[in-house]
């Protein structure tokens, strides 16, 4: 099966080495430790309070995509019941 993969090198390589494959593991248990993870979200909550800044909800659509559509429809209903948007308050 080896025989089929060309080894591209760089960070796409199929065989790392041992310490590389340490700092990595290292390296992504520190990115999604549940406990760095939240305190990062409160400190920017905190922040985002107390600049007095509302929730934001950024949605990218894709036309192709069905759950897209129904997203669409959910977020049309929530946008009735907010006031005029943060960013652009002269069309909300």
């Amino acid at each position: 099966m080896g025989g089929q993969f060309k080894e591209q090198g760089g960070a796409a390589t199929m065989d790392p080495s041992s310490s590389r494959r340490w700092v990595t593991s290292k390296f992504m248990t520190y990115l999604s430790d549940p406990q760095r993870l939240a305190k990062k979200r409160h400190k920017k909550e905190r922040a985002r309070s107390k600049s007095g800044a509302r929730h934001v909800i950024e949605y990218f659509h894709r036309v192709d995509d069905g759950y897209s559509h129904l997203a669409a429809q959910t977020l049309q209903f929530c946008l009735l019941y907010t006031s005029p948007s943060p960013r652009d308050p002269v069309s909300s």
